[in-house]
């Protein structure tokens, strides 16, 4: 019975130590695949134009690759470059390379390449280029408010530079009337911006011009402000003679104050005695006049004595003193 018992022991023992041999043997080779890492992500170009060949990419780990490997590869903006979905590295090497291939994006647009194998994972950038296209991306002017006639510097300002032979750039004013200047610009090659004079007309009352500058991509347009021009108002107001018999005529003559706007101007005239001394109601000055006359008229049976003929236009009166004499 007892040495039976030693014979199982022993057997047991034999057992138990081949199993723990087993199992020191194997977690050596299990530990070393799940450590390893990425180490890094490389391209051949980190920035190249949209539409361009594929870029070389490579992989790295940190130490050879106990057996093949997979690798997981993504990009992000996809529609601006693609990768594959896996890469492997094999057994025994630290490295693998991909392609990138650039998309055509509508813009410039930065993808994210990453690498992810067994949690760890690495990025590259690669910036697709798309070049921008000239055109118009302001307009500005110096003043942006001018008196009636007034000049403004107009500068036409692009999103890039202008390409081999200038950018020509048509531009139209509305209303003509109020803004006048030349029909086309060129920024000239490698140029930014360009600029030209544009002249204000004369409106009565404070207006607007729209300054508007087109290529063939696009059409930007500004705001003009034009002030009012001052009113023209009566300055100085004669009569001639300044003595006048009964049933005789005058002229008082009125001086403005700046040439009639256009369309012309209306000066109205009153009498503080009309029954000594007439004048017509209204007259009108014509456009650019810078005087207006009209004729006075005594009664036959006047009163003698010193009357008065007033002037007014723009609000603004003045007036003249005539004598009725024998």
């Amino acid at each position: 019975m007892e040495d039976f018992m030693v014979r199982f022991t022993v057997r047991l023992l034999a057992v138990v130590l081949s199993a723990v041999c087993v199992v020191s043997f194997t977690i050596p080779a299990r530990s070393a695949q799940e450590n390893l890492r990425i180490a890094s992500v490389t391209l051949s170009a980190n920035r190249v134009p949209a539409g361009s060949p594929p870029v070389t990419g490579t992989v790295t780990i940190d130490h050879p690759a106990v057996s093949n490997s997979t690798i997981n590869l993504h990009a992000s903006n996809a529609p601006a470059g693609t990768v594959p979905s896996s890469v492997i590295i094999a057994k025994g090497n630290t490295q693998t390379t991909f392609t990138a291939k650039p998309g055509n994006p509508p813009a410039t647009t930065t993808i994210g390449i990453t690498a992810m194998y067994n949690g760890s994972m690495k990025s590259a950038s690669l910036i697709v280029e798309v070049p921008l296209v000239p055109k118009v991306r302001i307009i500005s002017l110096n003043p942006n408010v001018v008196a009636p006639g007034g000049k403004t510097l107009v500068v036409v300002q692009l999103n890039t530079s202008a390409p081999p032979g200038g950018l020509h750039v048509a531009l139209s004013y509305n209303p003509a009337s109020l803004a006048s200047g030349p029909v086309s610009a060129t920024v000239p090659e490698r140029a930014s911006a360009t600029d030209f004079w544009v002249t204000a007309g004369s409106p009565p009352n404070q207006s607007t011009a729209e300054i508007k500058a087109a290529t063939n991509q696009d059409t930007v347009s500004t705001t003009l402000t034009i002030k009012g021009a001052a009113p023209v108002t009566p300055t100085q107001a004669t009569i001639i003679p300044g003595r006048i018999k009964p049933d005789a005529t005058g002229t008082m003559r009125v001086n403005l104050s700046s040439p009639a706007p256009s369309g012309g101007l209306t000066v109205t005239f009153t009498s503080s005695s009309p029954e000594n001394i007439s004048v017509q109601p209204s007259v009108n000055a014509a456009s650019g006049a810078t005087s207006v006359s009209v004729s006075v008229q005594t009664a036959r049976a006047p009163k003698f004595g010193t009357a008065y003929i007033t002037a007014t236009a723009s609000g603004v009166s003045i007036r003249a003193a005539v004598d009725i004499v024998r």
